[in-house]
């Protein structure tokens, strides 16, 4: 049963879950409440601060919004509903002063940036920040990374949200990114300067609000207002992830993710990602035939002609194993009179049986232990077993031995 607290924010007093963050009850109440380390899919971080409110009757000062719960307000002296503000005079404030830190030490790249135009830097800072700055001293400047042949790093842009980090390890499962330092000196690195490789490591390019953290393959090559953005769905894989294609003119320039809790939330493989690049770059425009074991450019009926020629003798190579005989590499006799299967390949009944039974120890290794009455190719797809126990069930051990002699006494051979 869910814990509903009634709460007021800027006047419009609603019922939400009491786990909720006071973020999340703003944005169910319609609010927009500005951010850049907080992330719906990632954990709870608070070191941007730029989702401060005003809680009144609480401590005097501004609170981050992210990291409290409805439920740790406290009501009104006459049991009124607790009430939040993000549009006081303190929030506005506080939201000046957090915009004028962040942009401290971040560099003038706007017009050489690949984030340009939909950067959350941008739009915070055009709608919350102020139209100067007060500082004078000389910016920090930071090495950049190198992550590999996909993520293109700049890292003196970076505001130390640590999304990218919080992905890394909390959705792709990998450890190599982290934050060093402290203050003026704390910079995200990767362990050991080493590449990420991971097969999700492109969605940070979209977790990054600024443009630290940006396409390797598509840099400088459009701006996000060129584009023509087409919904669509991802056949790279059977997953079906929902996807956006944005091309400029007859040309695919990125694909990017679409929300969809159902399938891939809002990530997407780096295959999918990146696979436009095919559609442009080293794309076979004309057929080639091995000869001698190299490739060379061949027409396209004799291209043709070389596939229909393979695929017979593949044909005809099936249709002579399925002739052949017992012990000739065809279809081996099993107790019930049916076949069970080509060589090397176990029969599905048999797969089906032993799936079911346990893993048992011989002085060989590992293998399974098979019902009496299954037919295993034991000479073909087992390697001999010495076991001289009777617990062993391998089909040459002493206990699979003495169990066929005790069923061929009792119903005969079962071959």
């Amino acid at each position: 049963m869910s814990d509903l607290r009634k709460i007021n924010i800027d006047g419009i007093e609603l019922e939400v879950d009491g786990a909720m963050t006071l973020i999340q009850a703003c944005e169910q109440a319609g609010i927009e409440v500005p951010r850049f380390c907080y992330h719906e899919r990632l954990s709870i971080a608070g070191n941007c601060r730029m989702c401060l409110v005003e809680v009144v009757g609480g401590p005097p000062k501004p609170a981050a919004s992210c990291a409290m719960q409805v439920r740790d307000l406290r009501p009104g002296k006459d049991g009124e509903p607790p009430q939040v503000k993000t549009n006081s005079p303190m929030v506005k404030k506080a939201r000046e002063g957090v915009m004028e830190f962040l942009l401290i030490n971040h560099p003038l790249d706007c017009p050489i940036c690949d984030q340009g135009g939909e950067c959350d830097l941008q739009d915070q800072a055009m709608a919350y920040g102020v139209d100067f700055s007060r500082y004078r001293e000389a910016k920090r400047a930071v090495d950049d990374l190198d992550l590999g042949p996909l993520v293109e790093t700049h890292m003196t842009r970076c505001i130390s949200c640590t999304r990218c980090v919080r992905f890394t390890t909390e959705v792709a499962g990998i450890t190599q990114m982290g934050q060093t330092g402290r203050g003026e000196d704390a910079e995200i690195t990767s362990y050991l300067n080493q590449t990420l490789d991971s097969e999700l490591q492109g969605n940070i390019i979209d977790l990054c609000p600024v443009g630290a953290l940006v396409s390797k393959p598509y840099a400088f090559t459009a701006r996000p207002w060129e584009l023509t953005k087409t919904e669509t769905i991802d056949v790279m894989d059977a997953l079906g992830s929902s996807i956006r294609v944005d091309t400029k003119g007859r040309e695919v320039m990125r694909i990017l993710p679409r929300n969809h809790d159902g399938v891939n939330e809002e990530w997407i493989s780096d295959k999918t990602r990146f696979v436009w690049d095919g559609l442009r770059r080293q794309r076979l425009d004309r057929p080639y035939v091995r000869e001698n074991g190299k490739l060379r450019p061949a027409t396209w009926p004799e291209a043709l002609e070389k596939a229909a020629g393979a695929i017979k003798g593949a044909k005809s190579t099936g249709r002579d194993r399925r002739r052949s005989g017992p012990g000739r590499g065809g279809l081996q006799p099993q107790a019930d009179g049916r076949g069970a299967g080509r060589r090397g390949r176990v029969p599905h009944r048999w797969r089906q049986a032993a799936r079911g039974q346990s893993l048992g120890l011989c002085r060989d290794g590992p293998h399974r232990r098979y019902r009496r009455g299954d037919w295993h190719p034991a000479d073909r797809l087992q390697p001999a077993c010495r076991g001289a126990g009777a617990e062993c069930s391998h089909p040459q051990g002493l206990g699979a031995r003495r169990a066929g002699r005790r069923d061929r006494a009792g119903r005969g051979s079962d071959l």
